[in-house]
C-alpha cells in the first residue's frame, strides 16, 4: 500500500464507526481520542454531516477498489461496525455499499460475515429483558465466593488474556474484532461463578465505567496492525509515527487480564464499588499486567503461531 492508501484505510475505520450513530457517551469520548490521534497521521476525523461523510466514504473506497487493497479495508469495517452488538440495519446499508464501492463480490462478504456470526456465537452473553443495572454507589457490600476455584479463576483470566494477545498478533482484521466478544464472555463467566445473572448492557457498563471502549478498543488494535506492516507495507512517515506508539503495546493481553481480575473483586464484593473504585483498582491492575505481559510474550507469539481463523470458534467458546 501506498501512503495514501494506509491513511484512507485509516479513515474508512473510522467512518465505519459512525455507521449507525448510537455509541455509548464513554465510548464516543474514547473514539474522540482516538480519531485525534489519527487526525495528527493526516487522516480526517468523519464530518458530523450524514452527506458529507457519505461522499467521503465513496472518495476513500475509490482510493482502495481492488481485492487486494480491498480486502483489508472490509474487513476492518465490519470489525468496527460489529464491535458493540449485532449490525443495525444503518450499518448493513453501510457495508453493502461499501462492498459495491470497493470492487467486493458478493461470495467473499458471505465469508467474511458467516466467520464473524460464527464468533459472535460462541461467545454469546445474553441480553436479558430490561437490563441489569448497575448497582448503586454506597451500597454495603456483601462478599461472596465463586463456585470456580480460585486457582481455575486465575488461570482461566490468564489464558484469555493470552489468546487475546495471540488475536493481536494475527494479520487479519477480523482476529482482532474477535477479542471484544472474547472480554465480554470473560467477565460474563466470572459473574455468574459468583452466583450474577448478567446481560450483555451490564457488561458494556461496567467496561465503559473503567474507560474501556468497544468501538474504540476494535480501532486501536487495527491501528497496531498497520503499525506493524501486517495489512499493507507500512511507508514514510506515517508508518513510523503510528508504530513508534502501538506496534509492541500488547494492549490486548493488558486490557484482558486487567478486566478479568476487576471482575473477579467486583462480584467478590457483591458489585457495590463505585466509579471511582473500579477506576483506580482497573488502574492498579493495568500496571500488573503490563509486567506479566512481558513475562507470557513467548507463549502469546506460540500460541498466535498456532492460531488459524477457522479455530476461533471453539477457543472462544471454550475458555
Amino acid at each position: 500500500m501506498t501512503s495514501s492508501q494506509q491513511q484512507a484505510l485509516l479513515g474508512l475505520a473510522l467512518h465505519a464507526a459512525y455507521a449507525d450513530g448510537t455509541a455509548y457517551p464513554a465510548e464516543q469520548e474514547a473514539f474522540r481520542k482516538v480519531a485525534e490521534r489519527f487526525q495528527h497521521q493526516g487522516v480526517e476525523s468523519p464530518s458530523s454531516d450524514p452527506g458529507e461523510r457519505a461522499r467521503r466514504v465513496k472518495e476513500l473506497a475509490a482510493e482502495l477498489r481492488g481485492p487486494i487493497t480491498g480486502l483489508p479495508a472490509y474487513e476492518a469495517a465490519v470489525a468496527v461496525c460489529e464491535a458493540d452488538k449485532p449490525l443495525s440495519p444503518d450499518e448493513k446499508a453501510f457495508l453493502s455499499e461499501l462492498r459495491s464501492d470497493l470492487g467486493l463480490d458478493e461470495t467473499y462478504a458471505r465469508e467474511v460475515e458467516h466467520q464473524t456470526d460464527t464468533w459472535t456465537a460462541a461467545t454469546a452473553v445474553p441480553q436479558l429483558p430490561g437490563g441489569v443495572a448497575l448497582p448503586r454507589v454506597g451500597a454495603v457490600a456483601v462478599t461472596r465466593s465463586a463456585s470456580i476455584p480460585d486457582a481455575d479463576l486465575d488461570r482461566m483470566i490468564l489464558q484469555n488474556a493470552i489468546l487475546a494477545g495471540a488475536l493481536e498478533l494475527l494479520p487479519s482484521s477480523l482476529a482482532t474484532m474477535a477479542i471484544v466478544p472474547l472480554q465480554m464472555r470473560l467477565v460474563y463467566r466470572i459473574g455468574n461463578a459468583f452466583g450474577y445473572e448478567l446481560d450483555r448492557g451490564h457488561i458494556k457498563d461496567l467496561l465503559a465505567t473503567v474507560g474501556v471502549g468497544l468501538t474504540s478498543q476494535v480501532i486501536e488494535g487495527f491501528l497496531e496492525k498497520v503499525a506493524r506492516g501486517v495489512l499493507g507495507k507500512v511507508a514514510g512517515e506515517l508508518g513510523r509515527a503510528l508504530g513508534g506508539q502501538a506496534a509492541s503495546s500488547g494492549l490486548s493481553f493488558v486490557t484482558t487480564y486487567a478486566l478479568g481480575q476487576l471482575a473477579r473483586q467486583y462480584y467478590a464484593g457483591g458489585r457495590e464499588f463505585s466509579a471511582l473504585e473500579l477506576r483506580s483498582i482497573y488502574e492498579s491492575l493495568v500496571g500488573q499486567a503490563r509486567t506479566l505481559q512481558e513475562t507470557h510474550l513467548p507463549q502469546i507469539e506460540a500460541q498466535a503461531g498456532k492460531l488459524h481463523l477457522s479455530h476461533l470458534p471453539a477457543l472462544l467458546g471454550g475458555k
